[in-house]
């Protein structure tokens, strides 16, 4: 039997679903979000306007994706897919070392259970390698790439990249640009590279090396209490309840989560945020910033100008061991997203709205109203040592 080639072309804004035959299909799509199979058969897919879904099934098809955001999917390829895009230039994809499709105007592609090698262009990719141990490069731009399943390489190149390694062991390079790398399950090394970095391990035992910038290392999902000497770019152990588990280095900044966690820095100048529980947070020298979060802190800024910041709409009860305000310390006191109204300095006790500190010894302790009550019992800062407390420490 013979089948013959099958045109397909709309011109219309909706969404459309265009699907080929076993034939050599030229399928043509409108503006809108279209999803176009080609099928079987030698076909030309064009997406048009619009973020297009294309997939050209068997046969060496040519994809066009046309304007906007578009994905080539090859999830049925149980060989390896190789392909390095070009923006509006052909871009040849190799199937198990043999040339297959064409590709031009694709911006996202999504791998099979091969191990892929997909490479971006300079717009901003999306590259997914779903299973199999992939290599994922996404050039310059800024770029998501997903490794999935699988022990995977991935390079975020230039641009500002988002980067996950999910199942397997994984190896994460971040490049140039402030990207967000997030290992997940398996022992994963993160590298920040450039920029300003945010490093996450998640489960397992992961090396998170920021590179240069000032980098964060997020230790929020641990289920214990985490302990954290920095030593700029010195190996240290990150211990969760008592147990070594990550390695860090390059790291200047440190997230954890809800446990009663230990954060030492070192001589950079280093943001330790403690969240939930009751922290002992130090910034080591160095011009550091410190917040416990919810619970009663000890905090300790150490040499430099520190500043603590604090939430009112956190309750908590904070021990600051070394505020000098001679030396440049400061309290930033607020509240998240500024939804409770800015609070004033009362030298006079305690007022409506107001920041205010009573004696206590050779303390001094500062006190907060944030709903018109003047009560003491959901915020408070103790300033050990400081016999007296004005308005140029504290920012409001």
């Amino acid at each position: 039997m013979t089948t013959t080639k099958k045109t397909m072309t709309y011109y219309r804004s909706y969404h459309d679903w265009l699907h080929g035959t076993e034939a050599d299909d030229i399928l043509t799509a409108g503006d809108g979000d279209d999803h176009l199979d080609g099928w079987g058969g030698n076909d030309t897919l064009n997406g048009g306007g619009g973020n297009d879904w294309l997939y050209g099934g068997a046969g060496n098809d040519i994809l066009d994706g046309g304007d906007g955001r578009d994905r080539a999917v090859y999830y049925d390829k149980e060989v390896p897919v190789k392909v390095t895009l070009r923006g509006a230039e052909d871009a040849t994809v190799y199937v198990d070392g043999v040339a297959e499709d064409t590709l031009r105007n694709i911006e996202e592609i999504r791998g099979g259970s091969g191990n892929d090698v997909l490479i971006g262009d300079a717009e901003n990719n999306t590259l997914s390698g779903w299973s199999g141990d992939d290599i994922l490069d996404g050039g310059d731009g800024g770029d998501y790439l997903l490794g999935w399943a699988g022990n995977d390489t991935i390079y975020g190149g230039g641009g500002d990249d988002g980067l996950h390694g999910h199942d397997g062991d994984d190896r994460l390079y971040g490049g140039a640009g402030n990207d967000r790398l997030d290992g997940f399950d398996g022992n994963d090394l993160l590298v920040g590279g450039d920029g300003d970095d945010h490093l996450d391990g998640w489960s397992g035992n992961d090396t998170l090396d920021g590179g240069s910038g000032a980098d964060w290392a997020y230790l929020s999902n641990k289920n214990a209490p985490v302990t954290i000497t920095l030593r700029g770019e010195e190996d240290v152990t990150v211990y969760v309840g008592g147990i070594a588990e990550d390695t860090l280095r390059n790291i200047e900044n440190l997230w954890t989560g809800n446990g009663d966690d230990v954060l030492i820095g070192d001589a950079e100048n280093n943001k330790l945020w403690g969240n939930d529980g009751n922290d002992i947070l130090d910034g080591g020298s160095g011009n550091d910033t410190l917040d416990g979060g919810r619970g009663a802190d000890l905090l300790r800024g150490g040499d430099g100008a520190d500043l603590f910041h604090f939430l009112v709409d956190l309750p908590g009860h904070d021990v600051i061991l070394d505020f000098d305000a001679a030396a440049g310390d400061r309290l930033s006191i607020g509240s998240i997203d500024g939804r409770i109204r800015k609070l004033t300095w009362s030298p006079d006790g305690p007022r409506e709205g107001s920041v205010w500190m009573e004696k206590s010894d050779n303390d001094v302790v500062l006190y907060a109203d944030v709903d018109g009550s003047l009560a003491t019992n959901n915020f408070s800062v103790t300033l050990r040592g400081v016999t007296d407390f004005g308005p140029d420490g504290l920012i409001l």
